[in-house]
């Protein structure tokens, strides 16, 4: 997998980036490319939100995406117990065609890794300096990587990773068209297939395909933009880290955006969902949400997210984005 050799990798994707591609910072306003993976959140078709602005983009155009999120979550109810505790490490590629006027078709490839954390210290830091609630993470040990789940209620539900564990995640395939577009706004309208190439033991994915159907409203270029966003999810695996799933959920996404100069644009967004499992623990059987903030210079962004509704969401990501056009 491209996570044991990150050196090499990382030498390999920058050298990749400085020949081929021509970053650019987008003249519309644009969702930060984040979603909440929480481990075992990971195959029920969540994804980042997406851009209502499909006309004015190139022909074909290729952006990556990488991001390490940590979790630390222990939680419980009558007869559920919960530990999520270890990072997430991500990195995706989604390309885009725009085949006739006003219709694209995308695909999102993806892989990640889970593995125990390495930013412990550091977010506790983080937390206190800006008198954030550090959650459970006052109650797990630093360093430590362990998913698991138990109900007593269920002979099928418990199950333990203590391994750090990789692979190809699913990949989703998308068709958009672009209903209305002026001087002032975009409305962008998705269907979406999310299929099962991960896999539901390693947490990489599910067993099963999503279907979504996604509107995305956006700013056309103003100094100061805006996005809105939302999906109607149906959740193909009716059991994910062998928890029972709901049918469907939705999930959302609102943002301003602050273009400074034609190089440089900071965002502001929060993202929220409704439930994904049906169980007893509020941090997996309600909604979640999480706040992001961005910089964004010609096409490459640095953005982190903290979760609004603690433990509802990863504790803490960081990630690095880049737009390209060909």
């Amino acid at each position: 997998m491209i996570f044991y050799s990150r050196q090499g990798f990382a030498r390999s994707l920058l050298l990749f980036t400085l020949v081929f591609i021509k970053p650019a910072l987008a003249q519309n306003s644009q969702p930060i490319h984040v979603t909440n993976t929480l481990p075992i959140m990971i195959g029920s078709g969540l994804s980042a939100p997406k851009i209502s602005d499909i006309t004015s983009q190139k022909s074909l155009s290729v952006d990556f995406f990488s991001r390490v999120e940590s979790n630390a979550n222990d939680a419980g109810s009558a007869t559920e117990t919960l530990t999520i505790d270890g990072e997430v490490q991500s990195f995706s590629a989604l390309g885009k065609w725009n085949f006739f006027p006003r219709w694209q078709l995308s695909i999102e490839l993806s892989a990640l890794r889970h593995a125990a954390g390495n930013l412990d210290n550091l977010i506790r830091e983080w937390h206190d300096f800006f008198g954030l609630d550090q959650g459970d993470r006052d109650f797990l040990p630093d360093g430590q990587f362990l998913y698991q789940y138990e109900n007593t209620d269920s002979e099928l539900s418990a199950i333990s990773i203590n391994d750090s564990v990789s692979g190809i995640s699913d990949t989703e395939l998308s068709l958009a068209y672009q209903l209305y577009s002026d001087d002032k706004i975009n409305l962008a309208t998705y269907i979406s297939a999310v299929l099962p190439s991960g896999d539901a033991n390693k947490l990489t994915g599910s067993d099963k395909t999503d279907f979504k159907f996604s509107l995305a409203l956006g700013s056309r270029a103003q100094r100061i933009g805006w996005h809105a966003s939302g999906d109607f999810i149906r959740i193909g695996d009716r059991r994910l880290f062998t928890i029972p799933t709901k049918d469907t959920t939705w999930a959302t996404s609102m943002g301003v955006h602050f273009k400074a100069s034609n190089a440089w644009r900071w965002s502001a967004q929060l993202d929220g969902h409704g439930a994904i499992f049906e169980s007893a623990i509020d941090e997996i059987g309600g909604s979640a949400w999480q706040l992001s903030l961005a910089t964004e210079y010609r096409g490459w962004q640095m953005y982190f997210s903290e979760d609004v509704s603690v433990n509802h969401a990863a504790d803490f990501s960081f990630g690095i984005n880049w737009r390209a056009a060909y």
